[in-house]
């Protein structure tokens, strides 16, 4: 998937990638400490996307204000701009040092990037691995015949038409209602074409096929006025802050009836003032009369984001802009006191894992968050299913959900990993002394011992259960050893003494030599057990990276053929 090759005087190496929607970049020997005197070109092309997301995993560990990761748009690195500034707006270009992990951002309108990476001559540290991912929102685009108008058969009312069936460059679905060939009824119909790509994104184009009576010069089809003569789109602009959808009005069309036999009925798609969503919409107005004739009509309407307020009419920071074909309007948001709400966020999250394991993938479920303005972004530091140290050190995740004025909440929780190299608390009861009551044995009894462990559940192994019988004028050790799924263990224990006499006391003092023992045996049996399944589970997970190591390293071999 990668290949490296030297590229220039003070470059060490490039990594190009191709045609992967997601991956990750890292620095060499990433989470072990990067190499001094490295400098790194990292390059990234995917064909037909539009927008390339970043996240970085924790830890990110370089060397604030020595070593150096800039980011930026396209497959060429223009040097001679200052790449220490933190952000480069207008050229998409962003800086990143230190010990913070960076925020999740985005390129927008790119196929490609770059990432270059510097180190001194000194510190070396853990570094960084970024994982991106792309997406295409560009729809695709088709073009369709010309009008077509034809004459119906002799002696009927429709006709076959045929053209040439339009196509979509790249891997596309291109559907419609209509097939070339088709039989048409005296009329003009409207014959829509939707191209849909991979990513899910539509593209639209549409022309008119009119069949008219040959036999007669009276239209027997519904005459439609105020139809757009044009198959450009109407524009309708708002400003980036406003909601994803939006009210649009436009003139509707009429239809008349030449015939003047019938009345007409029609109905549409959409109606003015419904709510668009951005991008293109072909609103279908469709009129019959009760002879069966049809007439349509389509209106373009194309809406878009657009950064038009810093030179507008309209006030940036308090007013919304939103522009029709004939009109500007500016709707007034500084009356927005109202904070957005942010539901479900997650408690802290404490993990505890294997002791051999450096870094885990640690999944939550995101809050949501609502804003009466209709629309919230929600950003948030971490990203479910990113990789944390196993160190035990809390890390902060916050979620920041921000209104169309600006206004924020946020809410936030730690994600803490340990690695667990304790063993399980148990607690036994104080030891137990009775006297024998004449006979040569006494059942005894006692609150049966748990365990707990914050890795998950915990084996216990003992050497007498209670109301077990002991004899008399004995002296015994009760044993319980706990273990946990990682092989760690913890043991408690306390003394049974039956004395044939009224007033029981010990019978010797200090800890029973076969209580020693015992002790000894149970433990040495848990340490071997815990051994063995440590040995299991670390072959089982050494195999695994083996296994996955391969399948990369074959799917680089067959990117680089």
């Amino acid at each position: 998937m990668s290949a490296s090759a030297k590229v220039a005087k003070d470059i060490t190496a490039t990594n190009l990638l191709v045609r992967c929607r997601s991956g990750k970049f890292k620095s060499p020997s990433y989470p072990n400490p990067y190499v001094a005197r490295d400098r790194i070109l990292y390059l990234l092309f995917i064909p037909g996307a539009t927008r390339i997301m970043f996240t970085f995993n924790d830890p990110f560990e370089v060397e604030e204000f020595k070593d150096e990761l800039t980011v930026g748009p396209g497959l060429v690195v223009d040097f001679n701009l200052d790449l220490r500034e933190e952000i480069i707006p207008e050229r998409q270009v962003h800086f990143f040092s230190g010990n913070i992990v960076p925020k999740n951002f985005s390129l927008d309108d790119t196929d490609s990037a770059w990432l270059y990476f510097t180190t001194d001559k000194s510190v070396e540290n853990a570094g960084f691995q970024v994982i991106w991912t792309s997406a295409d929102l560009s729809p695709p685009v088709i073009v369709c015949p010309q009008d077509i108008t034809v004459g119906a058969s002799a002696g009927l009312q429709n006709a076959s038409v045929t053209w040439v069936e339009p196509k979509a460059s790249g891997p596309v679905f291109v559907q419609s209602k209509y097939d070339s060939g088709h039989l048409f009824d005296i009329g003009r119909h409207a014959v829509i074409y939707t191209a849909t790509d991979e990513a899910g994104n539509e593209g639209q184009c549409f022309f008119y096929v009119t069949v008219e009576d040959s036999d007669s010069d009276t239209n027997l089809a519904p005459v439609i006025s105020g139809c757009p003569t044009s198959r450009i789109p109407s524009m309708y602009n708002t400003s980036l802050l406003a909601t994803e959808s939006l009210p649009v009005f436009f003139d509707p069309p009429n239809a008349t009836n030449p015939a003047n036999t019938s009345d007409i009925e029609g109905m549409s798609s959409q109606t003015p003032g419904d709510l668009f969503d951005h991008g293109l919409h072909l609103v279908v107005y469709m009129f019959w009369n009760s002879d069966g004739f049809e007439a349509d009509c389509v209106i373009p309407i194309q809406v878009q984001e657009v950064d038009f307020c810093a030179s507008g009419p309209c006030d940036p920071i308090r007013e919304i802009c939103h522009q029709t074909p004939t009109n500007f309007y500016c709707f007034v948001i500084e009356a927005d006191f109202t904070k957005p709400e942010i539901f479900e966020c997650p408690d802290d999250i404490h993990v505890f894992v294997a002791p051999w394991e450096l870094f885990v993938s640690v999944n939550w479920t995101a809050p949501t968050a609502t804003d009466d303005s209709g629309r919230v972004i929600l950003e948030s530091s971490e990203t479910s299913g990113a990789l944390f140290s196993t160190r035990g050190i809390p890390v902060p995740v916050t979620y920041e959900a921000k209104d169309m004025n600006n206004k924020s909440a946020s809410c936030s929780f730690t994600v803490t990993v340990t690695a667990d190299i304790t063993g399980p608390t148990l607690s036994c009861p104080s030891d137990i002394m009775l006297p024998l009551n004449g006979s040569s044995a006494r059942t005894v009894t006692w609150s049966e011992v748990t365990a707990h462990d914050p890795s998950g559940p915990v084996t216990i192994i003992q050497n007498y259960h209670p109301n077990a019988s002991f004899p008399s004028e004995s002296t015994t050790a009760v044993v319980y050893v706990a273990s946990d799924r990682y092989g760690n263990i913890n043991f408690c224990s306390f003394i049974v003494t039956i004395a044939d006499r009224s007033s029981p006391q010990p019978l010797s003092s200090g800890f029973p030599m076969e209580g020693t023992i015992t002790i000894i045996v149970v433990i040495g049996i848990i340490i071997l057990v815990a051994m063995m399944i440590m040995f299991l589970l670390k072959t089982r997970k050494d195999r695994t990276k083996e296994y996955q190591s391969k399948e990369d390293q074959s799917k680089d071999d067959q990117i680089e053929e």
